[in-house]
């Protein structure tokens, strides 16, 4: 999650976030969730319709909003972690981690080297420098 997240401020806090859940592939009811007011909006790829190339258009999305963009990724296989956290996602959700190991490993996909295995490829101008810059 990065520093200047809305979410991670709040939970800093001892605040409480309230979200909500987009399981369709549409951007445009992703950001008229976020403009509901809600803390962060949560693109479901596990069970929802949503694709890779329909959260990149829906984080575009949401970044206007102030909602925190969440994505609910469909495994812990370390690739889509970081390519939905490239794309912008601020938080991501990991179904299915049942162990220790496995829950390190996921750890490990979101951090950047020397604390973890993601490599640097954003496709959002600045977001890899600004990641680098406040790990």
């Amino acid at each position: 999650m990065t520093t200047g997240s809305h979410v991670r401020r709040s939970w800093d806090a001892g605040g409480v976030c309230l979200g909500g859940w987009c399981m369709t592939g549409s951007p445009y009811i992703a950001e008229a969730i976020a403009r509901a007011g809600y803390d962060y909006v949560c693109l479901d790829m596990q069970h929802g319709l949503v694709g890779y190339e329909a959260v990149v258009r829906s984080l575009f999305a949401l970044a206007g909003t102030g909602a925190s963009p969440v994505v609910r990724v469909p495994s812990h296989e370390s690739g889509m972690i970081g390519r939905v956290l490239d794309a912008g996602a601020e938080v991501v959700v990991v179904p299915l981690v049942e162990t220790p190991d496995e829950a390190a490993a996921v750890a490990k996909a979101c951090r950047y080297y020397p604390d973890g295995r993601r490599s640097v490829g954003s496709i959002r101008g600045g977001y890899s420098l600004q990641a680098l810059s406040t790990r």
